[in-house]
């Protein structure tokens, strides 16, 4: 039976009809993606040693330097108060794969008033790193005298009504993964333990610097001869 004119028409409308809607809602889809914004800091952990150290009191120091990698200037929160505390984490993991999530323990701010400093595009903010009795760790780090880990810093703000206030980027930014051997020193053997990190930490660092191991063998020798003179 052959359809009429009219029908055939009406068909051929209809199907044309849906198409563009089909086309029109992909099409709609597409635009409401908005791209995604480019973090403004880059972070990296600067360290001249291969260990590092958590202590109760006077463990090894190393550096989270956050770069503004944008073209323009930055504000961050200073550190000395609740909106900056926090701001620095580390994800740590150990060698049967199990991760931890180092963060600094709940401090009370007594005098407590968001204050900023500005980096300028290229500039850098520099972050001193002791992992001592005011950070822990999520959950509890398996107690070695060492073990190797990998290590990746984490700088990240909230959003609050003052970062807003005060222009202060918010988001998440990580560092690449670095690898090192980490030293727990327990408290009733911190300086022992602290002093064989040090030792093993400078001899690394002569050795990465071309002095050698006679030069530094020398260098230890002298420093303990002046220090014997002075404590006779």
């Amino acid at each position: 039976m052959r359809r009429r004119p009219s029908a055939v028409l009406n068909s051929l409308l209809f199907h044309m009809l849906a198409a563009a809607c089909v086309i029109g809602v992909i099409g709609t889809k597409a635009q409401d993606k908005s791209p995604i914004a480019m973090a403004p800091f880059s972070v990296a952990v600067s360290a001249d040693l291969t260990r590092i150290s958590m202590a109760q009191k006077d463990p090894d120091k190393f550096y989270v330097v956050l770069t503004n990698i944008s073209e323009r200037t930055q504000a961050v929160w200073r550190s000395g108060n609740s909106w900056a505390y926090k701001n620095i984490s580390f994800e740590l993991r150990i060698s049967d794969g199990r991760s931890f999530v180092i963060s600094q323990a709940p401090q009370a701010f007594t005098r407590n008033f968001p204050s900023t400093s500005l980096v300028e595009p290229g500039e850098h903010q520099v972050y001193t790193i002791r992992l001592d009795k005011w950070w822990e760790t999520h959950p509890p780090l398996p107690k070695s005298d060492e073990m190797p880990i990998t290590l990746k810093a984490i700088y990240e703000v909230h959003p609050t009504p003052e970062s807003a206030k005060f222009k202060v980027w918010t988001g998440r930014v990580e560092s690449k993964t670095y690898s090192f051997v980490l030293r727990q020193c327990k408290s009733t053997e911190d300086r022992l333990c602290l002093r064989r990190v040090s030792v093993q930490s400078a001899a690394a660092y002569c050795l990465r610097r071309d002095f050698g191991s006679s030069g530094c063998a020398a260098g230890a020798s002298a420093r303990g001869k002046r220090k014997r003179r002075i404590l006779s």
